[in-house]
């Protein structure tokens, strides 16, 4: 801390001297001082673990998920989940789970093929690519279960949306030397531009496509029209292993 006081505030990018200040450790007093602290023996923490967990290629395994988000767990959600629960997130991330692969890696087992294709069977192989788990709808049992979630979540959004008329776009002028009124935008988002949406689900039986709008034999998870404002929203839903996100 007493080094970044000598060191000062560096220039970033092509911005000026002083355009992002940061406080001076020589300055702060009482609760801002410790806190600067605090977080610079965190930031000394982590970096020392992610060096150690970008060793470990097995373990290692989530420093490479560049596009996946990141899942940020309260107090409060930890205390309302279930113990087998979180010890199942934990172990998968880490890939600790007692998959036939680590089991014959542990000495627990004599074989690493997977029970119902008899492949390698990995951690990802078992959530996410054993082709008989895929034919007997293993992976589609929990990909609807998230469906239906978000089908429930939708459904009650357009019950209680409240229809706004938009008028028509203009463009406003200004003088030289005026400022621009800012306007401010409606509340509400795409529910709110319209009051006739209907929503289909492929969930149950199989999901048809209006072939009013187009023929075709393609099925997305979730497809929500409007007649009267000539709009369709898709919805994909895509549960990937984290190493295949693109």
């Amino acid at each position: 801390m007493q080094h970044n006081v000598l060191v000062g505030n560096s220039a970033v990018g092509r911005a000026g001297l002083g355009s992002f200040p940061k406080p001076r450790y020589d300055k702060a007093r009482g609760r801002e001082k410790r806190q600067m602290v605090q977080d610079e023996v965190r930031a000394e923490v982590e970096e020392d673990r992610r060096i150690k967990m970008v060793a470990m290629y097995q373990q290692g395994a989530w420093t490479r998920w560049e596009h996946a988000e990141q899942c940020k767990v309260t107090w409060s959600e930890l205390w309302r989940r279930e113990p087998q629960h979180i010890k199942f997130l934990i172990q998968s991330v880490y890939d600790v789970l007692p998959s036939p692969t680590n089991l014959l890696c542990w000495g627990l087992s004599d074989t690493a093929a997977c029970q119902l294709c008899n492949k390698r069977g990995t951690l990802e192989h078992i959530l996410s690519c054993c082709p008989k788990a895929l034919s007997e709808g293993r992976y589609r049992w929990r990909h609807d279960q998230v469906l239906r979630a978000l089908a429930d979540i939708v459904s009650t959004a357009i019950i209680n949306c409240k229809y706004q008329h938009t008028p028509k776009k203009s463009i406003t002028f200004v003088r030289a030397g005026e400022m621009a009124q800012q306007r401010q935008s409606p509340p509400g988002g795409l529910l709110n531009t319209a009051q006739d949406w209907k929503l289909q689900v492929d969930l149950g039986r199989q999901l048809k496509f209006p072939e009013y709008i187009l023929s075709t034999s393609l099925r997305p998870d979730m497809v929500i029209t409007s007649d009267a404002s000539k709009q369709v929203v898709l919805v994909e839903l895509t549960v990937p292993w984290e190493d295949r996100m693109e």
